[in-house]
């Protein structure tokens, strides 16, 4: 419910009764405080009303309410709304993002289901950040990678880049939603937004930024820089920049990870965009450079490591 999961994924045959599901979801803190969008709230109660009504299970009047407050309210569909990633660990981020998939002329305000593989990996491979000193993120979108790695403490320093400036507006103000939200009081201090626009000539990255007085190296010895990407081209003309990335000589110690999804689709204006970063990413030989592929099938995710 928190995540806005697609109704047609959820088992309602397990569904609790109805004051499991008013008490503990509807009115869980999180979803009080960052509700779901009117219509996802809606379409969610109607068909949980209609299985407790099959059957005959007792059902809340505030059921009935909640739903006729959302009809009679409604005027125009939802720019924005909020979505909590939940994952193992008790971690959780929420984040407030588009509705659509393309927005403000980007593809960035909304979280792509790479970011959350990326997050899955990350989460089971977390040695690869041991002693690690700086992780970059190419194409950090609204925030879900990023804001998660920082919960998960995995470097000295985390710089998201993007080069929409309304995505690194929405960027930063889910980094205040977030530590603001934190139960160890962790504040993302070692966080840094900075625009990184692949196209410019050299790309070159804003140590500045990250530590002015100590890069490129770090104690007197090479600093280990890892960089992420994860589901972030989609015009195979991008590759080409996408790879000059990682020919910044200022790297030491460099790792380049990335997860994309090949088949997927998506419309807008009348044209057709596929995600086909991983096979692109092959002929541009991007395995030389350690990129992690991942496909999806079955509703299972597949890894794979180049060398």
């Amino acid at each position: 419910y928190l995540s806005l999961v697609p109704l047609r994924l959820i088992n309602w045959t397990t569904l609790p009764k109805c004051s499991e599901v008013w008490e503990d979801v509807v009115n869980h803190p999180l979803a009080i405080k960052f509700p779901p969008p009117n219509q996802y709230q809606l379409n969610f109660l109607k068909k949980a009303l209609n299985k407790w009504t099959a059957q005959g299970c007792e059902v809340y009047d505030e059921v009935y309410e909640r739903i006729a407050g959302i009809v009679s309210g409604q005027t125009s569909k939802e720019e924005w709304c909020y979505k909590t990633y939940f994952f193992r660990d008790s971690l959780s981020i929420t984040l407030q993002e588009s509705t659509q998939m393309v927005s403000g002329a980007t593809t960035g305000l909304c979280t792509w289901n790479g970011a959350l593989t990326m997050c899955e990996w990350c989460l089971k491979n977390r040695d690869i950040f041991r002693d690690c000193d700086t992780v970059i993120e190419l194409g950090s979108g609204v925030g879900l990678l990023g804001l998660f790695l920082g919960k998960l403490r995995v470097a000295r320093r985390l710089l998201l880049t993007d080069h929409s400036q309304l995505v690194l507006k929405q960027l930063d103000q889910n980094i205040s939603l977030n530590s603001e939200e934190d139960e160890d009081g962790y504040k993302f201090d070692n966080l840094c937004v900075h625009k990184l626009d692949w196209l410019d000539e050299p790309v070159l990255i804003p140590w500045e930024v990250l530590d002015p007085e100590n890069a490129p190296e770090i104690g007197g010895r090479k600093q280990k820089l890892i960089i992420l990407a994860s589901d972030c081209v989609f015009d195979p003309e991008l590759c080409k920049s996408l790879a000059l990335v990682n020919q910044c000589r200022i790297c030491h110690s460099l790792t380049l990870l990335n997860i994309g999804f090949e088949g997927a689709t998506h419309k807008s204006e009348g044209s057709t965009l596929g995600t086909r970063s991983v096979y692109l990413l092959d002929r541009t030989k991007f395995r030389n450079y350690g990129w992690i592929l991942a496909k999806r099938g079955g509703g299972r995710y597949h890894y794979k490591q180049n060398r």
